[in-house]
């Protein structure tokens, strides 16, 4: 292959280039954001005088406990905290 218009030539690979450059950074950045939305979940079988205060407790891992309540209430649409024994409950880990 010969090159007829070094100028063209420049040009187009410095643009090929630049769009090759941007779609590897969105790519990646769309993986990294990604990954930090991920959750697991647990699921956990309401006993009997069981509290949610009661059950973010058995699963906190350090942080503020209120923040596991809030996000047991959020995950499962408990509007007033109120559970039922046998009821399964989704408790979000990370």
């Amino acid at each position: 292959m010969r090159i007829i218009n070094m100028k063209r030539f420049f040009i187009s690979m410095t643009l090929l280039s630049l769009i090759a450059s941007m779609s590897m950074n969105l790519i990646f950045s769309t993986m990294i954001s990604h990954g930090d939305d991920i959750n697991t979940y647990i699921s956990h079988s309401v006993s009997k005088g069981e509290t949610v205060w009661d059950i973010a407790e058995i699963y906190n891992d350090g942080n503020d406990i209120r923040d596991l309540v809030y996000e047991i209430a959020i995950e499962n649409n408990l509007n007033n905290f109120t559970i039922r024994p046998g009821q399964i409950l989704t408790i979000p880990t990370n």
